[in-house]
């Protein structure tokens, strides 16, 4: 059976969407109704969404704006998958591959088929996505940069698109070692990752920064709380005269008294030699 044949294309098929119970029983007028219109209504208002325009099987003729039914009534319905994305928004990861996690709900359908796209870019597909099973999607290789990405599924009598979430990948590390207690740590700031590898000491030699400064050297300080040594009176030499220092001075002015008379003496004693040659 042909539902509708228009030979020259003009003849209208629809009205614009009005409030108000249609043939079928739905909540809006707005096409009509075919029984032999196979697509879904995917938001529940009564109106096909699938499968458009309508052209009874290519019978109403395309001419102009006045391509066919674009509002076919039905009561057919079916619901559009969910998708929910697990990995978090605005993600900073140092890997040009990255996996975005995901799963989606359907109450009509057991699986799904998934696409990833990057950018506007399709980057990974799965064709069979269990329904409320979380799955990855791993991408191609990705340069540098900020990607938005988001996730669309198809349960094959529709499809739906996720939220958009945006990535960035810097795979460019900067490193530098320092001396310290062992172990390791990774510093982010913005979009570039950088590494801090820290060595445990030379335990016999002094440490050694690496961080493209000089080192500074500095005098080592005693401990606040350090005892100070206490320093003890050297003993007195064995076998020598010890004098207390009066017994030094009346030494010395007994010595020089010694030296003055010889000299006097000295003195006299010349000027006799002298006589006897005059």
């Amino acid at each position: 059976n042909i539902n509708a044949y228009d030979r020259n294309g003009n003849n209208s098929w629809v009205i614009s969407k009005t409030a108000g119970k249609n043939i079928v029983g739905g909540p809006y007028i707005a096409g009509n109704y075919w029984d032999d219109y196979v697509g879904y209504d995917l938001d529940k208002d009564g109106i096909g969404d699938t499968l458009l325009p309508y052209n009874s099987s290519g019978h109403i003729l395309i001419k102009g704006d006045k391509k066919g039914d674009y509002m076919p009534l039905t009561n057919k319905s079916e619901s559009l998958p969910t998708i929910y994305i697990m990995t978090a928004n605005e993600t900073l990861v140092s890997n040009s591959t990255p996996v975005i996690k995901f799963y989606f709900t359907d109450p009509e359908n057991s699986t799904g088929a998934a696409t990833l796209y990057f950018n506007g870019t399709n980057v990974s597909f799965n064709g069979s996505v269990l329904n409320n099973t979380a799955t990855s999607l791993t991408t191609g290789s990705l340069t540098d940069g900020t990607y938005p990405f988001w996730i669309t599924v198809s349960d094959g009598i529709g499809t739906n698109s996720s939220l958009k979430h945006k990535i960035t990948i810097s795979t460019k590390k900067n490193s530098a070692s320092t001396p310290g207690g062992g172990g390791g740590a990774t510093y982010t700031s913005g979009p570039t990752s950088y590494i801090l590898t820290v060595t445990p000491p030379n335990r016999t030699t002094a440490p050694v920064a690496k961080l493209n400064r000089t080192p500074k050297t500095e005098t080592a300080k005693p401990p606040i709380n350090a005892t100070p040594t206490k320093i003890s009176p050297k003993p007195a030499p064995t076998g020598l005269l010890v004098l207390t220092p009066t017994k030094r001075a009346a030494l010395l002015g007994a010595i020089l008294f010694g030296v003055g008379i010889a000299a006097f003496w000295i003195g006299g004693s010349a000027s006799k030699i002298k006589s006897l040659f005059n």
